[in-house]
């Protein structure tokens, strides 16, 4: 997860929903080895394997972990595990299970904490973001 994945919110709008506003939690995981995807979604049960091509390289395979549920169960499993995306992890997780506690029939609009964690996520994904990493030596 930490070299070949991520974990992003994105964005949609809806206009035949009284809600426009739509985010969409994903963890996925890439690699040009189709097998390895192929026996992760196997592993987790979860998830839909997407191919993409370019023109002189391999194809990659991703495999796209949707679904909050489906993410906080992943998540929690190998929180422990991760060190680059420890951050992006703590920060879907908490959207998640925010969105677990008051996501029911009609009420259905993002709180202002849900909307501060997408902000926060797409701050932390965005290129050329370092993020502080301090040692010991």
């Amino acid at each position: 997860m930490d070299g070949e994945g991520g974990i992003q919110i994105t964005r949609t709008t809806r206009k035949d929903r009284e809600y426009k506003l739509a985010l969409h939690p994903c963890v996925y995981f890439t690699n040009t080895n189709r097998e390895a995807i192929e026996t992760l979604k196997t592993w987790l049960s979860a998830g839909c394997i997407v191919k993409g091509t370019k023109e002189g390289y391999k194809p990659v395979y991703a495999l796209h972990v949707t679904g909050i549920r489906n993410i906080v169960s992943l998540l929690t499993v190998i929180r422990p595990y991760l060190i680059i995306k420890a951050g992006r992890a703590d920060t879907i997780l908490q959207f998640c299970k925010s969105r677990l506690a008051h996501y029911a029939g009609k009420d259905r609009q993002y709180t202002e904490e849900e909307l501060s964690l997408y902000m926060a996520l797409k701050v932390l994904n965005e290129r050329g973001v370092k993020q502080r990493q301090h040692t010991v030596v």
